[in-house]
């Protein structure tokens, strides 16, 4: 098809085109301008990278554990403890429901940090949100999680001492099962490793800090603009490939006997 048939066919279904255009963007404008603009703010916690040599039995860092842990804290976030906190902080009488939609997380592999992403329809509020969010959740963490990890460890270290007291039972006895001894060497070295990863759990929690407060508020997704501009460029393409489609259709009607034979 040349460049002169292919201007004809546009002519001659140039009110096909149009309608597309007008139809599709008329309504794509409708709908944009009628919705409210989303905006964006975001946080950032870091979680301790100190190293505790004075608590490490089986020297693994806490550096070694950092990204593992961080995902697992990111998933807490959108959990209704914290939520409950971060609306009670921003002074709002909210269901956790309806903040839940609106955070979300990310993590980095290079640094064990999080960042805690807020989008709201309100440009004033959506900072607040970030802030409320943040401050609960390292509050939260810093809470439950050290309350538990103490608790934990008490537990673990009475199960060590039991494994230490049964080995030295068997060490003092004259006849001691070999196999018997092995696996509770290997239960021992299990609960060490047990320990190690509650104390790494327990200084993170105590590291937990935001370094970037939620300053800044950005504007979420694409303007009305330019959604009206991609559903422009794309209705006439759309009316453009119709045009063709309806040509062809109406030459298929128009063949004669001797051509359909």
């Amino acid at each position: 098809m040349d460049l002169v048939e292919f201007i004809g066919v546009i002519k001659k279904w140039i009110w096909l085109v149009v309608a597309v255009v007008v139809v599709v963007t008329g309504y794509t404008a409708f709908v944009a301008l009628r919705t409210s603009p989303s905006y964006s703010a975001d946080a950032t916690i870091i979680v301790g990278l100190s190293e505790i040599s004075s608590s490490s039995i089986l020297g693994i860092s806490i550096v070694q554990n950092g990204e593992r842990i961080s995902s697992t804290y990111a998933e807490l976030v959108s959990t209704s403890p914290v939520l409950e906190r971060a609306i009670a902080k921003a002074g709002l009488d909210w269901p956790v429901t309806r903040l839940q939609p609106l955070v979300s997380t990310e993590t980095t592999k290079t640094t064990p940090s999080i960042k805690i992403i807020v989008i709201d329809s309100d440009e004033s509020r959506v900072k607040l949100l970030a802030n409320s969010v943040s401050e609960a959740f390292v509050e939260y963490i810093k809470e439950t999680g050290t309350n538990s990890a103490l608790k934990a460890q008490e537990d673990t270290i009475r199960q060590l001492n039991d494994v230490n007291q049964e080995l030295a039972d068997m060490g003092a006895a004259p006849s001691a099962n070999t196999a018997i001894v092995m696996a509770l060497q290997v239960r021992r070295d299990t609960i060490l490793n047990e320990y190690e990863s509650l104390l790494n759990q327990q200084a993170h929690a105590g590291d937990l800090r935001i370094i970037d407060s939620a300053n800044i508020v950005t504007r979420a997704g694409i303007s009305a603009r330019q959604k009206i501009i991609i559903s422009f460029v794309i209705s006439l393409a759309a009316g453009i490939v119709l045009a063709f489609i309806a040509e062809a259709v109406r030459k298929s009607f128009q063949k004669t006997p001797v051509e359909q034979v």
